[in-house]
């Protein structure tokens, strides 16, 4: 690409994340046709997890008593805590009794190895493709949905980063850009001028 001679060269491009909104979410949850695979999408959404992170924990990171998940050696290879809601608390209960779940928190068919990335992946498309949510979905999808709306409810971006397990806050205040709740609530000047109908 050509450049004038003494002007700066253009910056890295801003490459925003997919993001499903609540709605989409709720849709998600509902196309899913077995418990499993439900937990599975409660716990990527529930607590923000990556498709390793998820895959990663065992029986023993979940905390019950003090409603936590312990991630172990996520992003950065550090561990880290994350939240484990009342709602997914509920749900793994339920998976806990039907599967019984050895070792890791997520087994296999033969109930003893590691659940693969692929089998996550086809199951969020599944439920995305039954949903009728056109965007691609991926686990990360989740991921990224977590976080944004965790910003638009007015969590400190702060808590989000130690959710997430960002080093930098700018990787974190990425997802500042993706949330378009403040420009929801911004008006055009030309609808001052004239007068026009706000937007809804």
């Amino acid at each position: 690409m050509f450049l004038f001679k003494g002007l700066p060269r253009p910056g890295k491009s801003l490459i925003l994340p997919s993001v499903l909104s609540i709605q989409e979410i709720d849709r998600l949850l509902r196309a899913s046709e077995n418990l499993k695979h439900l937990t599975i999408l409660y716990t990527l959404y529930s607590s923000g997890l990556r498709l390793a992170e998820l895959l990663a924990l065992r029986l023993t990171d979940v905390h019950w008593d003090r409603n936590q998940l312990l991630v172990r050696e996520g992003k950065g290879r550090k561990d880290r805590i994350v939240m484990l809601s009342q709602q997914l608390k509920a749900m793994l209960q339920q998976y806990f009794e039907a599967y019984q779940p050895k070792g890791w928190l997520f087994n296999g068919q033969d109930g003893e190895s590691l659940y693969s990335p692929r089998s996550v992946q086809a199951v969020v498309r599944a439920c995305a493709r039954r949903a009728g949510i056109h965007l691609k979905v991926t686990p990360h999808t989740l991921h990224h949905s977590f976080a944004t709306h965790l910003l638009e409810r007015g969590t400190d971006v702060r808590y989000i980063q130690e959710l997430l397990g960002h080093k930098d806050i700018k990787t974190t205040l990425l997802y500042t850009h993706v949330s378009d709740q403040h420009l929801r609530s911004i008006f055009s000047p030309l609808d001052d001028l004239l007068g026009g109908e706000k937007r809804k």
